[in-house]
């Protein structure tokens, strides 16, 4: 079911393919550890759980591909941009969000993708 409110998200998944892994930042969240297991398991994964409709796992493109990583990313770089009008609250959140996407740039993008798109810049 869609999410009713806030312009730019009508047409989302109430839970994204993340989320419904299991990938949660902040204070409550999960260790670094976890997290970056779960995304090496989004990476590889042949096979994405039904989440939302087909459309939504379509932009995910198949395992260890550039749409892949590109989704992953630019899908981590948003929940970031997104909260950082609320530094005191989601510190602990956006700082998990930017060394996950640290992580993703070291292991998975430099070497390997970085003519296929830009990586999402965090400054």
């Amino acid at each position: 079911m869609p999410i009713p409110t806030d312009e730019g998200l009508q047409g989302l998944p109430p839970e994204g393919l993340l989320g419904h892994l299991g990938y949660t930042v902040g204070e409550q969240g999960l260790g670094t550890f976890d997290r970056q297991t779960i995304l090496d398991k989004v990476y590889e994964m042949e096979t994405l759980p039904q989440v939302s409709n087909q459309m939504y796992r379509e932009q995910w493109g198949e395992p260890e591909t550039a749409k892949r990583l590109k989704k992953m990313a630019w899908s981590i770089a948003t929940f970031r941009k997104n909260h950082l009008r609320q530094p005191n609250t989601y510190a602990k959140a956006i700082r998990h969000w930017e060394k996950d996407l640290g992580y993703l740039e070291r292991n998975f993008y430099k070497g390997k993708f970085e003519k296929d798109f830009q990586w999402p810049s965090t400054s």
